[in-house]
């Protein structure tokens, strides 16, 4: 009977799941074909049969193929859901999950035991709860199958358990488990069942988000993803269940509240809150492999963007736009810079999260060590980012002002960043305690990268003055998925902002405006340009490192021995540093 039930979950695994994927992919074809065919139904009215007879005929001999095409997917696809997706199949489908569930949990239960277990459980676990979620007909739910709620708690034990397990050895399994994660928390029902798990594996889930991105652990990398998918609902204008520059435009009848809102994780969230607040060294390892992470994901696209420019200068249209000009090979690359810039964005929301739910980590800089050193980089990064995409015609601009086809660059926007540099700045600057926000507020000013135009431009308020600013009323907004096309003017446009959010982050630009003001007429002298730290160029580089004896701040020593310490320079292994004795 074992040998029987292992074959059963082979068999699926390493064939069906592959042959029910490959039959799920017809009815993507009959939605793509009944699209094709509305769109040549919309041609041909403009058609009149005199003046476009040929294109007419041309017309109504596609519409017959597609037609005739779209008739013999809709008949297979009867067949297959009387045979293949019948209730039947779905019931011996949902008998094999439990099997796997189960099998899993009690070896997991043997300690050292459970390395003996086949690794195709897991697979096949993983496989048969896609299946059965996204693959059957709506007329045969999910939530109605036999013992709904504890199977869910039970594959969420599974996932939470096994996608860190040190006892397996197989990172592929691993990193399988944990994107399996990334789309399970997409369902409100699915993340109450988190919510519903065991105080222990509850924290246990979310610890396992918290874990620094390791690149020999790739499965760690999409605890991110995670976090970003939890923050729907709660970020700075996030009020979505899918983001927007993520999302095909709508029809004109399409309302963003129409739109359905995600379901908000409390429970998950303030266990987030309360690892990150009691757990300083973890807190600190989780923020600085994501501002890692970020730094990297942000050059990595500009100095992309940068090389197909370089590539295909000579061949740039301007009639028609950058990406008709490319071809094949740097069109595939424009596509990796797509990835990269969805990455950097998500990134972007999880520090968002971090500095809402516990603002200590950066800003209590007396209880915890690293806070400060971890606001400069934060501040260092935001900077950054806000100064490559908020000059008007650099190549960032270039890209996102010319016309752009459905594939290639097509969510890189400037909403995407402007909302989350927005999100980060509010929950940066304002906080409960004046003390806290001024500290924050200084941070940022104070660094070389800050430009309060480039804030500015997040409402297009450059050269207003504060009354204009205050006084100024909101005007028609639009939801951004229907204009994606058109050029970035104001955050203010847009529906998914709401009139607080708008409001709170007007506030916080003139209080910049005041707090750069006060910056600029102090009568403090300037640094001397020769004993500035040659890598942030913000401070004195008053340390040196032994036994290298480079020299940097002390602030971007830190940062480095946070990740490894080796010399900036040289590469040499930095064992400590030492105060420069003050010149005579």
């Amino acid at each position: 009977l074992m040998e029987i039930t292992d074959g059963c979950i082979l068999l699926y695994n390493n064939i069906l799941h592959t042959h029910m994927d490959k039959i799920h992919s017809t009815r993507t074809k009959i939605v793509e074909y009944a699209t094709a065919l509305n769109d040549i139904e919309t041609k041909m009215k403009k058609c009149s049969e005199k003046q476009h007879e040929e294109v007419r005929k041309s017309l109504t001999q596609s519409h017959n193929v597609l037609l005739h095409h779209m008739t013999e997917l809709c008949r297979s696809i009867a067949w297959l859901k009387a045979s293949v997706y019948s209730p039947e199949s779905q019931s011996n489908l949902w008998w094999l999950l439990q099997v796997c569930l189960r099998t899993a949990h009690n070896a997991s239960d043997k300690g050292p035991l459970f390395t003996f277990m086949p690794e195709f459980y897991l697979t096949a676990g993983a496989r048969l709860y896609k299946c059965l979620r996204e693959y059957f007909a709506p007329s045969q739910p999910f939530e109605k199958l036999p013992n709904m709620k504890p199977t869910l708690i039970s594959f969420t034990l599974f996932l939470s358990n096994f996608h860190c397990d040190a006892r397996l050895v197989n990172n592929d399994v691993k990193t399988m488990l944990a994107n399996t994660i990334t789309t399970f928390i997409t369902y409100p029902l699915q993340l109450q069942a988190i919510e519903d798990m065991p105080t222990a594996n509850l924290h246990s889930f979310v610890r396992n988000m918290l874990y620094a991105y390791d690149e020999d652990k790739p499965w760690t990398s999409v605890g991110h993803r995670i976090l970003a998918t939890l923050w729907r609902g709660s970020g700075f204008a996030m009020r979505y269940d899918h983001p927007p520059y993520m999302t095909k435009a709508a029809t004109e009848q399409v309302n963003l509240c129409l739109l359905s809102y995600p379901y908000v994780p409390k429970q998950l969230l303030a266990c987030v809150q309360e690892l990150l607040l009691a757990e300083p060294v973890l807190a600190g390892k989780f923020v600085h492999s994501i501002l890692e992470h970020l730094n990297w994901s942000f050059s990595e696209f500009i100095g992309q963007l940068q090389e197909v420019q370089q590539q295909n200068a000579r061949e740039w249209n301007n009639a028609t736009g950058l990406l008709a000009s490319l071809d094949a090979q740097a069109l595939r690359q424009l596509r990796i810079v797509d990835m990269l810039f969805e990455l950097s964005v998500s990134l972007m929301r999880v520090l968002e999260l971090t500095i809402a739910v516990a603002p200590n980590v950066f800003l209590d800089w007396e209880k915890n060590d690293t806070a400060e050193i971890l606001l400069t980089a934060l501040v260092q990064c935001v900077n950054q980012i806000l100064s490559r995409v908020t000059t008007r015609k650099n190549l960032f601009d270039k890209i996102v002002s010319g016309r752009q086809p459905e594939t290639g660059l097509s969510s890189v926007q400037h909403y995407p960043l402007m909302t989350s540099t927005a999100g980060i700045l509010l929950r940066m600057l304002k906080h409960d305690d004046p003390a806290m926000s001024k500290r924050a507020t200084q941070a940022l000013i104070s660094d070389p990268g800050f430009s309060i135009t480039s804030v500015e431009f997040l409402l297009n308020i450059t050269g207003k003055s504060e009354v204009e600013v205050t006084s100024e009323a909101r005007g028609p907004t639009v939801a951004y998925s229907r204009v994606k096309e058109r050029k970035f003017v104001s955050l203010q446009e847009y529906e998914e902002l709401m009139d607080g959010e708008v409001d709170t982050l007007r506030d916080v630009i003139i209080n910049l405006r005041h707090a750069t003001k006060a910056a600029e007429e102090s009568t403090e002298e300037p640094m001397d340009e020769d004993s500035l730290c040659t890598i942030c160029y913000a401070n004195e580089a008053n340390v040196a490192f032994h036994p290298c004896k480079h020299t940097s701040c002390r602030m971007c020593i830190k940062f480095r021995l946070m990740s490894g310490g080796e010399c900036f320079f040289c590469k040499e292994t930095v064992e400590c540093f030492y105060d420069i004795p003050a010149a005579a």
